[in-house]
């Protein structure tokens, strides 16, 4: 027998003794078995980096690694499919269920790059650019459904999808009420290395210990930005959802959102907030009591944490600080906002007075604005910073205290409206 055909038989017993990716006696099981499961693969880019990572189910607090419970550790010896392969994942479960089924949520922002599989395997993958612009991928396995498809980008608010109950995964002939995590340095083989035969030294090469890598990624204590919602109805949260989706972007923070009846001195004392933002509003001011808003004016005129209001935020401390609001076309009293004229999209805004928050932005920008009422005057003690000109007062500031007020709607993050985003990144950049 040739010498070289001696050394490749004696190779493939060496594989075969050590138990690595060997199927029938073939050493290339990956990278013959891969191309089946390539078309469940599209190849998609992150829209934003992965600079914060949180649990994988809905906890109260998703920076707590406490809240999920281990069923199976990473890199444990496995009997399924091939004997003695080695476990790519962390089996896990929430310590405390919250309701009736539980939904998986993404690490960190992403973009749906593989939905592949069938029960009881289900499996969804995400790719990720790290700050440095590496890229990472988390696998999502064991789910019951699926509710994403190849190519949405995603953050950590996202649900995935779901797992199997007790029943269901009994049904499928198996312990699968749990969710397979995987934390992936790379996805050339579309997916069959996840249960093929590795050794340590390769698990350890394509995969991360998921257990290890939360610990290291997830931090506990962040910083706290409380997002005050002005709406009538406190579980209305279709003005707040923009923002924190904005924050989860580029900032490593905690939002905490406050209804503004809640929103008091007391309570921002005890959550000790870098910053506080207020949304907007879909209800006339003048429908709001007196009594109603007392706590937010005292918390407004008495605070020494930076805030920004954003559009009612920015009325809302107008009206805390004497000024007035009302309809920018029309003196009638609205029942709600139906009818009236509402200023929308697109508008030419130019910086008269420079301030930090303002920092890296041209003289003229173009800002989104959707708003019926406005600011009628300027506040005591406020100035202005930009002007617009149907509703002229854009974006102002307290001469003495960090509180500024935008007309326009920074949080809406399109290619349209950098300028806008620019201002709300400079105002949280500031302020961490």
């Amino acid at each position: 027998m040739p010498i070289l055909k001696q050394w490749r038989l004696f190779y493939l017993l060496v594989l075969i003794m050590g138990g690595i990716t060997v199927l029938s006696g073939r050493a290339d099981y990956i990278d013959d078995d891969k191309l089946r499961w390539k078309e469940f693969y599209q190849e998609f880019t992150p829209e934003s980096k992965a600079n914060q990572w949180f649990t994988p189910f809905a906890a109260e607090n998703r920076n707590d690694i406490k809240t999920i419970q281990v069923v199976s550790v990473f890199g444990s010896p496995r009997k399924s499919y091939l004997k003695g392969h080695i476990h790519t994942g962390l089996d896990v479960i929430p310590k405390k269920k919250v309701e009736k089924y539980v939904y998986v949520f993404p690490l960190a922002n992403g973009v749906v790059c593989s939905v592949h599989l069938g029960h009881p395997h289900k499996t969804i993958v995400l790719k990720h650019v790290l700050p440095n612009g590496q890229l990472i991928y988390t696998s999502y396995k064991h789910l019951e459904s699926i509710y994403l498809s190849q190519g949405e980008q995603v953050t950590r608010h996202f649900k995935l999808g779901r797992l199997y109950t007790r029943k269901e995964a009994l049904a499928q002939g198996g312990n699968y009420d749990h969710l397979h995590l995987e934390i992936r340095k790379q996805f050339d083989d579309y997916g069959v290395a996840s249960w093929a035969t590795l050794t340590t030294d390769a698990l350890r090469q394509r995969f991360y210990n998921p257990l290890a890598f939360m610990r290291k990624k997830i931090s506990l204590v962040l910083p706290k930005v409380v997002i005050i919602n002005p709406r009538k109805d406190k579980n209305d949260l279709s003005l707040v959802t923009p923002i924190i989706a904005a924050l989860d972007v580029k900032f490593r923070c905690q939002p905490v959102v406050l209804h503004y009846l809640e929103a008091d001195i007391e309570k921002i004392k005890q959550l000790s907030p870098q910053t506080i933002i207020i949304a907007g509003q879909s209800t006339p001011w003048h429908l709001y009591t007196a009594e109603e808003l007392t706590a937010i004016f005292t918390l407004l005129k008495s605070t020494t944490v930076p805030v920004l209001g954003i559009c009612g935020g920015h009325q809302l401390i107008a009206l805390a600080y004497g000024a007035k609001v009302g309809l920018i076309k029309g003196k009638h009293k609205p029942a709600a906002y139906k009818n009236c004229f509402r200023s929308e999209g697109m508008i030419a805004t130019k910086i008269i007075k420079p301030d930090k928050i303002l920092a890296g932005l041209p003289a003229k920008l173009r800002v989104y604005v959707s708003h019926c009422e406005e600011i009628k005057s300027l506040p005591r003690k406020f100035e202005l910073l930009i002007k617009g000109r149907m509703s002229k007062l854009q974006m102002i500031k307290h001469k003495n205290k960090e509180i500024y007020g935008v007309q326009f709607h920074p949080e809406q993050r399109s290619p349209e409206n950098p300028d806008g985003m620019k201002i709300l990144e400079n105002f949280i950049e500031h302020h961490m």
